[in-house]
């Protein structure tokens, strides 16, 4: 799992990863203006993506609950 923090600051970015000590995590500077939230059409968190091998997005579920349904295929 990769969580992108869509933060203003790096130090909210490091409070907030701190909480899912499983997760990979990276910083998108800038927020909702930020080049990765324009990139993948992010308006609000979270936002799901599931990757293929290749690392092409092949789904945009909803929900944790419809990431799952979609893993359990």
């Amino acid at each position: 799992m990769i969580a992108v923090g869509l933060e203003d600051n790096e130090m909210t970015w490091r409070l907030e990863s701190e909480k899912l000590s499983n997760f990979e995590h990276a910083i998108a500077l800038g927020k909702w203006e930020s080049s990765y939230a324009n990139l993948y059409d992010v308006h609000a968190t979270p936002a799901y993506f599931i990757l293929d091998s290749d690392k092409r997005i092949i789904a945009k579920p909803e929900s944790d609950k419809d990431v799952v349904e979609f893993l359990e295929k």
